[in-house]
């Protein structure tokens, strides 16, 4: 490397010189004799950026033959990386590329959250912070913050007058939002989000989500409404980058339930939910988030009923049960309904199927019902039983023996091995599936809890490595 050194240190004088009598090496009209001195300069400024300090038309020489259409057909330029999670504040970026036509000049690659991936040695290298976005370049300028990389990128690709105002004080009012996004509904709204995702609903704090809510209300949605009553975007009557950081942020307070009495604010939502970009970044729209009221404020003229007394065995009852199940379109409880049409035989006429909404799970009627405001549950000859595990379990060992289809339900070897096979799919489908698929594709996992003691050790004594090895799965 010295030798090579020592070479660049006696002939790079002499070449910046030449260079700085024109634009390319023989003058000021590219000849192709610059397809060969361009491309060893690129290379090497590539390899060595310092070896260039002090060489400015070196440098401008190598920019400029890097800017034919030529070279960037043969040696295409490396795209800046975006690291990026779906379900983070890097979907702010992700939605203004698709707005700005940016997309194909930006390599994305994702940065699993749940998954830990962003506590990896190699991802804190970028970013020791452990946060995803992230922007590395080519030369490996790193960049985090969300709003930062959308300010950079619009400057970066000339496309900062489409995005943010030219006129001081409309530029004013955009950096004013900014400002209200990153300090105040940025922080009120996923905290109380990340508390609900991570908290078991029996362990919520109610008294600080109602806080943060109360603050959002004063320090985000008061502001907002007022300034929507006066024009469609926040800007004014085009949208701008404004509208991109505080609108991605607004979708988890929409799903929070505090857009209710802001019509204005909803309008804005409908508004941007109906732009191409919006729906490219966003092709789910997420359900909202509905929280089961405090277990200590039962009301007083609230009778539960709930039996802890079937005992499992023969069937539970003398005669046929008289069964009601409370019903949501694609939630757990279509598991239940799916095991009782697969019972088949009178048991659908013996079932009332009540398809309510999550409107009617938070009132006082289904509170007696189930305290915990979930889906699905059920009333089974006047007792009520939820949780889409049990209810499976209960039901194809207590209710189906009256239609004579227990045994097509189980095993007809009913061996050690066969009884762990056959409950190791139930369990990890609660266990892991469930959350996985909540957690990633809908954004939202408030009814996972931990597995206690108790299951821990069933788990490992059921579950042995021969099972688990006829099934392809490795537990760490």
């Amino acid at each position: 490397m010295p030798y090579y050194k020592g070479v660049w240190n006696t002939t790079a004088p002499s070449l910046e010189k030449i260079l700085s009598s024109g634009d390319y090496s023989t003058g000021n009209k590219f000849q192709a004799v610059d397809c060969m001195l361009g491309l060893t300069l690129s290379t090497l400024i590539q390899t060595f950026p310092d070896w260039a300090n002090g060489y400015q038309a070196i440098k401008d020489y190598t920019a400029r033959v890097q800017e034919r259409k030529g070279y960037q057909l043969t040696w295409p330029k490396p795209k800046p990386t975006l690291f990026h999670d779906p379900i983070s504040r890097s979907s702010r970026v992700t939605w203004l590329l698709h707005e700005a036509d940016l997309m194909k000049e930006i390599e994305i690659k994702e940065v699993k959250l749940l998954q830990g991936e962003n506590r990896k040695p190699e991802f804190l290298k970028v970013n020791p912070a452990g946060l995803v976005p992230a922007l590395v370049e080519n030369d490996g300028f790193t960049m985090s913050e969300s709003v930062a990389i959308c300010q950079y990128l619009l400057d970066k690709y000339g496309k900062t007058n489409e995005w943010i105002p030219t006129d001081v004080k409309e530029k004013g009012q955009l950096n004013r939002y900014l400002m209200i996004t990153v300090g105040s509904a940025d922080p009120l709204t996923f905290d109380a989000f990340v508390h609900i995702l991570f908290t078991p609903p029996e362990k919520y704090d109610y008294a600080m989500i109602d806080k943060l809510h109360t603050k959002w209300d004063n320090n985000v949605a008061n502001i907002l409404e007022e300034q929507l009553s006066k024009t469609p975007y926040i800007c004014g009557e085009n949208i701008t980058l404004a509208d991109i950081c505080l609108g991605f942020t607004l979708i988890t307070s929409e799903r929070l339930g505090w857009h209710e009495k802001y019509s204005n604010i909803q309008k804005f939502m409908k508004r941007l939910r109906k732009r191409p970009a919006f729906k490219k970044n966003f092709p789910v729209q997420l359900e909202p988030i509905v929280l089961p009221s405090p277990a200590k404020s039962i009301p007083s003229d609230v009778k539960l009923n709930v039996s802890s007394k079937l005992e499992l065995g023969e069937p539970a009852f003398r005669s046929i049960p008289q069964m009601s199940l409370y019903h949501i379109q694609r939630t757990r409880s279509t598991r239940v309904l799916w095991l009782l049409k697969e019972i088949g035989g009178d048991v659908l006429s013996n079932t009332k199927i009540i398809k309510t909404d999550w409107e009617y799970l938070k009132s006082k009627d289904y509170f007696g019902i189930n305290p915990n405001q979930l889906i699905p549950s059920m009333v089974i000859d006047g007792t009520n039983m939820f949780e889409a595990g049990a209810l499976i379990r209960f039901i194809s060992e207590k209710v189906a023996p009256h239609y004579k289809t227990t045994k097509a339900l189980y095993p007809d070897n009913w061996t050690d091995e066969n009884w762990s096979r056959h409950y190791v799919y139930s369990y990890w489908t609660v266990i892991h599936l469930d959350k996985e698929i909540i957690s990633n594709f809908f954004g939202v996992s408030r009814i996972l809890g931990k597995l206690n003691g108790k299951v821990e050790k069933w788990w490992k004594k059921v579950v042995t490595p021969k099972v688990l090895a006829d099934l392809g799965i490795m537990i760490i």
